[in-house]
């Protein structure tokens, strides 16, 4: 069975519609998941986070070596105390996590301005196509390219004056 015209349309508003009702959830859940992302982040930053590498001099005395700021590389002495080791090694472990859920939230927020301009994109396409309509059914650009229904016997309405036919009299 073949589908008319009118029933293809139907079927897609419906499906528009459906896509347009899931938005809400869809957007509360990128929404959650980024405020839990920052939440992580806050307490990961608030525990303390060191960026630095590890070093072990003759094998028994443990150093923090950070990134060279001004030419100058800071070196911090730890010891061998295996509590201050442990702790040293979580705040490196905490600053890898926070950089990793850095990067999650930079994906949310993309995700999100993306879904922004396609909605925005989507609005656009709609009013613009109401915009184009005539107030007799017709869209502009169809009378622009002479494709009115007029001219293709296409409707019962009349037609309008300025492209009715010369040969019709007017009573």
């Amino acid at each position: 069975m073949m589908m008319t015209t009118t029933e293809r349309s139907r079927i897609e508003v419906e499906a528009v519609n459906d896509l347009a009702r899931q938005l809400p959830s869809l957007l509360q859940r990128q929404e959650d998941e980024l405020r839990e992302v920052q939440e992580r982040m806050h307490a990961l930053k608030a525990a303390g986070l060191i960026y630095a590498a590890e070093h072990w001099r003759n094998k028994k005395y443990f150093y923090l070596i950070y990134p060279q700021v001004g030419g100058q590389r800071k070196r911090q002495y730890v010891g061998t105390d295996p509590d201050r080791i442990a702790e040293a090694r979580a705040g490196i472990q905490r600053g890898k996590d926070y950089d990793l859920l850095k990067e999650n939230v930079a994906a949310i927020e993309s995700r999100i301005t993306a879904a922004k301009f396609h909605i925005n994109s989507a609005q656009f396409e709609l009013r613009s196509a109401l915009s184009q309509l005539r107030p007799d059914g017709d869209t502009y650009p169809k009378a622009w390219r002479n494709e009115c229904h007029h001219l293709h016997g296409d409707s019962h309405r009349p037609a309008p004056a300025a492209i009715a036919p010369e040969s019709v009299t007017m009573l």
